[in-house]
């Protein structure tokens, strides 16, 4: 039930101007010759890809009113939250999805996990404001 709630979340987001069947079709047949020619099973490297890419903390800006100047304080994200946008880093250009029939989805899949992981030290940096009560 898990799998296809994933895989249809990821179907909605990929969709462009309400072509569904479009994109299911180009989905799952990029599945099919990934399968074919790593024999391994898709579910369980989809689940991988999405939690080498899911963010567990992000920013966000609070603005002073009297001034519009803004600071941006670290927040730890719901799962819920973090499943979108580990599906969002999923389907963004270079689409992970896109390449899974060819050899380059390893070497897309890295670059997008180093970018994450870079962002989320640049974010932790910031862990001396993470106590504010507004973000708990």
């Amino acid at each position: 039930m898990v799998q296809k709630s994933l895989k249809s979340r990821c179907i909605n987001l990929k969709m462009k101007q309400g072509k569904k069947s479009l994109c299911e079709k180009q989905l799952f047949t990029s599945f099919k010759i990934f399968q074919k020619n790593n024999r391994k099973n898709m579910n369980i490297l989809f689940k991988h890809a999405l939690m080498k890419l899911t963010p567990f903390v992000t920013t966000r800006k609070v603005t002073r009113t009297t001034d519009n100047s803004f600071r941006e304080y670290p927040y730890v994200l719901k799962k819920n939250r973090r499943i979108v946008m580990g599906l969002n880093s999923l389907v963004k250009n270079p689409s992970i999805l896109d390449c899974l029939g060819t050899s380059g989805w390893i070497k897309v899949l890295k670059e997008k996990a180093e970018k994450k992981n870079l962002l989320q030290k640049q974010i932790i940096q910031q862990k001396k404001l993470l106590r504010y009560r507004w973000f708990i």
